[in-house]
C-alpha cells in the first residue's frame, strides 16, 4: 500500500510502511466547518491529506491557502538548493 504525501520534496508517492511516525493528517474540510453537534463521516481516502509535520503547520497558519490543491501548487514543488 502506498501513499500521497507533500513535503520538502514535492508531492511524491511513498509506501506507507515505515513512515508512520513522520506523516500526519491534515483535514481537508476543518472540524470547525461541522456543527457543534454534528458528526461528520470521514473517509481517510478523501477527506484527509498525508502531510510532513512542516507542512501540517504551515496549512494551520493563518496566511496559508485554504485549499489544499493551491498549497500544493505553491509549496509542493519546492526544493532545497543543495549547499556549496
Amino acid at each position: 500500500m502506498s501513499i500521497r504525501l507533500l513535503d520538502s520534496r514535492g508531492s511524491r508517492t511513498i509506501p506507507s510502511r515505515g513512515f508512520e511516525e513522520y506523516i500526519e493528517a491534515h483535514h481537508l474540510v476543518p472540524l470547525s466547518f461541522y456543527a457543534e453537534d454534528e458528526i461528520p463521516e470521514l473517509s481517510p481516502r478523501d477527506d484527509f491529506a498525508v502531510v510532513c509535520a512542516n507542512c501540517h503547520r504551515m496549512l494551520h497558519r493563518g496566511d496559508a491557502p485554504e485549499d489544499f490543491k493551491e498549497f500544493v501548487r505553491l509549496f509542493g514543488g519546492y526544493r532545497r538548493k543543495p549547499t556549496r
